[in-house]
């Protein structure tokens, strides 16, 4: 079980950023995803998607802080369809929009 959460999220790290290749690479691993989310959930303590957005997060928070990109690049460069989209997802998690993110954690 263990070796199939790891190649899960090796296959997680690799293709976070397009949702649509994760998919794709999920269903290589040849489990139902609902026993797939089981097992990897089981190992990790959260399921893939909450593993992949926390990626996707991280990356966010480190494009907004070590580079001068625009917030909509950033949005694209992480995965997201949409600068509302991105805005919104990053809002939920952080509690602020990425470019009061980016005024307040970053510069000072």
């Amino acid at each position: 079980m263990q070796d199939i959460a790891a190649e899960v999220k090796t296959k997680i790290d690799a293709a976070f950023r397009s949702q649509a290749k994760l998919y794709e690479q999920l269903q290589d691993v040849g489990l139902t995803f609902r026993r797939l989310t089981d097992i990897f959930k089981d190992t990790y303590g959260v399921t893939p998607k909450e593993y992949a957005d926390s990626l996707r997060l991280n990356e966010a928070k480190r494009l907004l802080k070590n580079s001068n990109k625009k917030i909509i690049d950033i949005a694209f460069l992480t995965g997201f369809s949409s600068l509302s989209a991105f805005n919104r997802f990053f809002k939920n998690h952080t509690g602020q929009t990425p470019s009061a993110y980016r005024k307040c954690c970053c510069n000072g």
